[in-house]
């Protein structure tokens, strides 16, 4: 059986994960039948017949209905779900969150108390599932989660850091994803030695982002300041050309 989502305007369909009933009303994040469920008596801890979820994990997997699936989470945080639960594959309801939902269900869930650095077994973080989002471009959460504390350059059981992913995992059609690289390295992401992506070339022959940027302002400004000059002070000129294209970004 399938299951059709829409998110950012696309559909897609994936499996439907079979479970219980409160399983079911947290995958379709039914806030009503939720609520029924755990009236009847079901444990907001129960574990379904796929990789260990529980509902939290059935909750978060999907990226669709954000308002219902906030509500949803809400309901089971106040029912004592736990909300560092890891799944069969050592993922926690923060890790689903970070590769498939809204910025705000992240937000809430980090605002709950979960572990914005627990890696497991594998030590792979929510930003590093943040870093290889499956069904958008949307950087906002790994924003979000370095804001609250992320470790930028945590490394994986195969001494992968986030940067790692986000490379990896580039769509390359994606300016809006390609974002996440500079939003890492301003956070203090570390460079790779070599890479096989050309912004990130470019970065390591500056040095380091924040040599970059001057680097591709100073370019930038070669080409605007004169053609402004009868209009704006050349400073004035180069703020403009630094906000307007995104300098540092590509």
């Amino acid at each position: 059986m399938l299951r059709i989502s829409t998110i950012n305007n696309h559909t897609y369909t994936s499996p439907r994960p079979p479970g219980g009933q409160i399983h079911d009303a947290a995958l379709d994040a039914i806030p009503g039948t939720l609520r029924e469920r755990l009236e009847l008596g079901d444990s907001p801890n129960v574990v379904g017949p796929v990789k260990d979820w529980r509902p939290l994990h059935y909750l978060l997997r999907e990226g669709d209905k954000m308002e219902a699936r906030l509500t949803c989470l809400l309901i089971l945080l106040e029912a004592g779900a736990d909300i560092d639960a890891p799944d069969v594959d050592d993922m926690t309801p923060l890790d689903h969150a970070a590769e498939s939902c809204h910025v705000n269900v992240v937000a809430a869930l980090l605002e709950a108390g979960a572990d914005v650095n627990r890696g497991g077994e594998y030590n792979v973080t929510p930003l590093h599932h943040a870093c290889e989002r499956h069904f958008d471009s949307d950087v906002a959460p790994a924003k979000v989660l370095i804001r609250n504390g992320a470790t930028v350059d945590a490394r994986d059981r195969w001494g992968q850091a986030p940067l790692d992913y986000a490379i990896r995992h580039l769509q390359v059609k994606s300016r809006r994803r390609r974002h996440i690289l500079p939003i890492l390295l301003r956070a203090g992401a570390a460079l790779p030695a070599e890479s096989d992506d050309a912004y990130i070339r470019k970065v390591i022959a500056a040095g380091n982002i924040g040599r970059y940027e001057r680097i591709h302002l100073n370019d930038l400004g070669a080409i605007f300041v004169p053609k402004f000059a009868h209009l704006l002070p050349p400073e004035m000129v180069r703020r403009v050309v630094e906000y307007a294209f995104h300098v540092g970004d590509y």
